[in-house]
């Protein structure tokens, strides 16, 4: 009877210490008396012989039954499921919202209305921000209609789109200045209150009730007319040069993030980079970056850089009009979003040190557009041409940055991570779009727990040896803590 007593406490103790830290702990501890527990088996009792077997019978069946009726610890794609196929999580479970991530989301008719008048906020402060710009572009189309007329070259689609700019400034009666800067100011104004209203509403009744109001409301205060003109007239202006600069210059969007695991913040970057060969660039308008907003947004700001150090990127005077020194090839906006990380323990109680996790979500940017003043001379063009590049809305999410060697898991598959500096940095083993985001909701992100004793190169590399998620570990853990606890 004794013997029976220790092997269940020995045994106890065993399993209690592969689902609070390591395997190997477990493994270490076995080793150490495995060749006692053979040498004394045909010694024991009849009743601990028994036992013992009883007792692995369980382990077993309790192991294969966890592995079918548990949720998975891993999604079936992720780099660290292929290594260890039949992941499960042996220690509490998987969250609700972590299971949510391999799901098609919920709908959710509060956030789909607040969606879309987020899209219509979004059309109309492009209106307002068209009409800040159109006196601008009549002054640059005025230089091109010139210097076209100074080579005999082809006008009238151009003058006819020009026009058609100033026609629809006249039936808006916005004809100066002044006119042009009240009715911006207005409609901006009329934009922050209803954004406002729109975050006190509570339930998807209320919200549709006033979208629909904005909607009607803004009939009267919408631009679409000059703002439609005015694209007209950038379309005409881009195709005189579209076919030199799109051989000359050329533009890229990558994403990225970066959890501050100190702030519990998750900060989101989108890149735009324009790098330039013979010609120059002379203006940015880069406003458009931040006209569309996260709803769940806690900050945001935008930053630029030339040539190729992005670390010297300084936040701009006037994001409506950056100036670039001549000489300058490359020009990189580097617009910031952070959001709440959220970050949660796992829910279990068998663990002495918790796992945490964290939701990525990443909501499609609106189309925007990136307006320039080029200098297209070394191409025999005008010195001073408009030109509207478009900045793709889903440009794939390049990376994610994490703390140094706290990366556990996730339900994406993710590259082994790379170090940079105090961070390692995730790279998606296949293309990641925000697009993505509107079928998965989100992807969760498991890090390790915050101690030196986990978060060092030596776990990171054998992190799927070191932890009982594997259910052949588990059971060769419990196998031989049988056959040691049945030998002493």
């Amino acid at each position: 009877m004794k013997r029976a007593v220790k092997f269940a406490i020995t045994l106890a103790v065993l399993v209690a210490i592969a689902i609070t830290f390591s395997v190997v702990w477990a493994v270490l501890l076995v080793l150490a008396a495995i060749t006692i527990g053979i040498s004394q088996w045909k010694g024991l009792p009849g009743t601990a012989k028994t036992l013992a077997v009883t007792v692995l019978a369980l382990a077993i069946v309790g192991v294969i039954w966890y592995m079918g009726a548990a949720p998975s610890h891993y999604d079936p794609g992720s780099a660290a499921a292929s290594r260890l196929p039949g992941v499960t999580r042996l220690a509490g479970g998987v969250p609700e919202d972590h299971a949510a991530a391999d799901r098609d989301p919920p709908f959710d008719e509060l956030a789909q209305a607040r969606n879309a008048f987020q899209g219509d906020v979004f059309k109309l402060r492009s209106q307002a921000n068209a009409v800040d710009q159109v006196l601008s572009l009549r002054a640059a189309t005025d230089d091109v209609v010139r210097f076209r007329q100074g080579l005999n070259l082809e006008l009238s689609g151009l003058l006819d789109a020009k026009k058609a700019v100033d026609d629809a400034l006249q039936r808006s009666e916005l004809t100066t200045i002044e006119q042009l800067k009240a009715k911006q100011l207005a409609l901006e104004t009329f934009l922050k209150d209803a954004e406002r209203a729109m975050k006190l509403k509570r339930t998807a009744s209320e919200a549709r009730d006033y979208l629909t109001q904005f909607r009607l409301q803004t009939i009267a205060r919408a631009l679409e007319d000059v703002s439609d003109r005015k694209t007209n007239l950038e379309s005409v202006l881009n195709s005189y040069s579209k076919q030199t600069i799109d051989s000359d210059m050329h533009l890229t969007v990558v994403q990225t993030a970066r959890l501050n695991e100190t702030a519990n913040e998750l900060e989101r970057e989108q890149v735009v980079s324009l790098s330039v060969g013979r010609l120059g660039v002379k203006e940015i308008d880069a406003s458009e970056l931040l006209l569309d907003h996260d709803p769940g947004e806690i900050r945001y700001d935008l930053r630029v850089a030339y040539g190729d150090s992005i670390s010297e990127a300084r936040q701009p005077e006037n994001p409506r009009t950056i100036f670039v020194r001549p000489g300058v090839k490359k020009i990189t906006l580097i617009r910031t979003s952070v959001i709440p990380a959220g970050l949660k323990d796992l829910p279990t109680g068998l663990r002495v040190w918790p796992f945490r996790y964290f939701l990525v979500k990443w909501l499609p940017l609106a189309p925007i557009k990136l307006r320039t003043v080029l200098d297209l001379s070394a191409a025999k063009g005008p010195a001073s041409a408009p030109y509207v590049f478009e900045v793709p809305s889903d440009a794939p999410v390049e990376s994610i940055r994490l703390p140094a060697n706290s990366f556990y898991a996730a339900s994406f598959g993710f590259k082994a991570p790379r170090r940079e500096g105090s961070e390692d940095v995730l790279e998606p083993d296949r293309e990641l779009k925000p697009s993505e985001f509107a079928v998965r909701s989100h992807i969760w992100i498991e890090l390790m727990p915050d101690s030196i004793v986990f978060r060092n190169a030596v776990v990171q590399g054998k992190k799927e040896y070191f932890f009982p998620e594997n259910a052949v570990a588990a059971i060769t853990v419990v196998v031989l803590g049988a056959i040691w606890a049945a030998a002493i």
